[in-house]
């Protein structure tokens, strides 16, 4: 959009010299997002917060990034005040923001929010059966011999007499997902992860710590949990 636009005087532009300059200077500035975002994100809630005050602190020096990019392309620097180019990358900025919290609104596009309001279980189902009447009480849990220990989200944990598949196929369509070939965490009760050597932990409400496997590293790290460190 940058390139066809020309947006910030490089309309003058050749069009390969123009596509080269919006890729360096997005290049540059996905880097110190990404990095911003590390930084500040542990829980969904920080990310209001870490782009409003990325869309000012990252902008700062976006007048000198753009003369660097055109030197880089053999244009001299645009003389503009600095406060108009400021005033453009704020404007982009906060189109691209209301963009990305509207996608979020959408339902099914932030499958780690957490539930506003319990979601009730299978009246008929294990969990029901040990006192799990709505989703957000389940942080998690892991198998044990021939049994399963459910994790709470009060801090309690109960040992039942359940096997690990059938209490898979009971939350098939919650948000969560198998972390381990004996363990699985609801997406709404994460706090943070640990990493331990070559060895990654994720906490959940209550205190619980389960390990995550090599197998399941990927999704886990896809879904950004990981980033939550504690």
């Amino acid at each position: 959009m940058m390139t066809t636009v020309g947006a910030f005087g490089t309309g003058t532009m050749t069009l390969g010299a123009r596509a080269g300059f919006w890729l360096a200077l997005i290049g540059w500035n996905v880097i110190k997002w990404q990095a911003w975002f590390a930084w500040l994100i542990r829980k969904p809630s920080d990310w209001m917060g870490a782009s409003l005050t990325g869309t000012i602190a990252l902008n700062l020096p976006l007048p000198f990034e753009i003369a660097g990019a055109l030197r880089l392309f053999g244009f001299a620097a645009r003389r503009s005040p600095l406060t108009q180019t400021w005033l453009e990358a704020l404007a982009l900025s906060g189109a691209i923001l209301a963009i990305v919290m509207l996608a979020r609104r959408l339902p099914g596009s932030n499958p780690l929010q957490r539930e506003s309001e319990p979601v009730a279980v299978d009246p008929n189902g294990i969990l029901a059966r040990f006192g799990v009447r709505s989703r957000g009480l389940l942080a998690g849990f892991e198998a044990e011999d021939h049994f399963c220990r459910l994790y709470l989200a009060d801090g309690r944990n109960v040992l039942i007499h359940a096997r690990f598949g059938d209490l898979l196929r009971e939350v098939e369509n919650w948000n969560g997902a198998q972390i381990h070939r004996g363990s699985w965490v609801s997406g709404s009760a994460i706090c943070g992860a640990i990493r331990s050597r070559r060895r990654w932990f994720l906490q959940i409400d209550g205190g619980a710590q389960l390990p995550i496997s090599a197998r399941y590293l990927p999704q886990a790290r896809s879904a950004g949990w990981l980033r939550r460190s504690l």
